[in-house]
């Protein structure tokens, strides 16, 4: 069963400080980036999700971190975390994880339970230091958010297929980047995805390739069908809409939407990835930092310790 990493959370941003977490992060990851000293923004944060109930988050150097409050635990196995050295090949020991699973039904006390003996297996990692607790996870946003934050603005940060924030000050949204909306929601500006119906493979380009030279032909085609037929985002500054394709922006007045990656490989390439795109207000940030935001969540870094 896979980890669930999905959250959403809220923040109310306070000033900057000293932070003891960004410390322990640079012991345990010297190469993560985090400048020596750093000091971050701060805020304390309501919801629910991957990172515990009401967690703190703190942002410096790119690094958007979420810290679990004090009496919540989640523990996994050594190699979840991000400064797990992975053994050299070879050292599997067959005697020890006989060991381990005679330990294990001892905790168990011989139960025919499947959960239980996998919670007992749990124990015994813990026990040997294999297994510990969640003491942070950090995500790479980019210096965008960075620049823009002040304190007593409202930070929402959420987890589903991919990552995104928002940051409003003053009840509005002043910088935002992640998926696209489902659709027009109101505001300054929006960017959805066009209704448009992708064009439908020619039957020929349906049609299973049975050697080297029809596959390397098909291939061809499809880039070129790609090519002909872009997918569209809309895009929307106060009343007026815009078309966008990947890597176009479109600015009106002080606000500016740039479409980092739209859904064009998804209807025929098997890509599943989610258009991404970033929007802001100019007098908070300027044009390339807007565009730098949804750069960075088409394929953001994460750290659990």
């Amino acid at each position: 069963m896979g980890v669930d990493f999905s959250f959403r959370y809220e923040f109310q941003v306070e000033q900057r400080r000293a932070s003891q977490s960004a410390e322990a992060i640079r012991a345990r990851m010297p190469a993560c980036g985090l400048s020596p000293r750093a000091s971050c923004w701060t805020g304390q944060g309501s919801g629910e999700g991957f990172a515990g109930p009401n967690p703190q988050f703190e942002l410096c150097s790119g690094w958007l971190t979420l810290l679990p409050p004090g009496d919540w635990k989640k523990s996994f196995h050594q190699w979840f975390f991000a400064d797990w050295q992975r053994p050299p090949a070879g050292q599997f020991d067959p005697a020890e994880l006989q060991g381990d699973l005679e330990a294990a039904r001892e905790i168990s006390s011989g139960r025919h339970d499947p959960r239980a003996f996998a919670a007992a297996l749990e124990e015994v990692d813990r026990r040997k230091g294999r297994r510990r607790d969640v003491a942070s996870y950090s995500v790479s946003v980019g210096p965008a958010l960075e620049k823009a934050l002040r304190a007593g603005d409202q930070l929402t940060f959420w987890h589903g297929n991919e990552f995104m924030y928002s940051l409003k000050r003053d009840g509005e949204i002043v910088l935002r980047a992640g998926p696209l909306d489902r659709n027009d929601e109101g505001g300054a500006f929006a960017v959805w995805q066009s209704r448009d119906e992708f064009p439908q493979l020619d039957q020929e380009l349906r049609t299973q390739p049975s050697t080297r030279e029809q596959v390397m032909e098909q291939i061809r085609k499809l880039q070129q069908f790609v090519e002909a037929n872009p997918v569209y985002a809309s895009a929307r500054i106060q009343d007026k809409t815009f078309r966008l394709t990947s890597r176009q922006g479109s600015r009106e007045g002080r606000y500016y939407v740039f479409l980092g990656r739209a859904n064009e490989s998804v209807q025929c390439l098997g890509d599943t990835s989610e258009a991404i795109y970033s929007a802001g207000r100019l007098d908070v940030i300027h044009v390339k930092e807007i565009e730098e935001a949804a750069l960075h969540l088409m394929s953001p870094k994460t750290m659990l310790l």
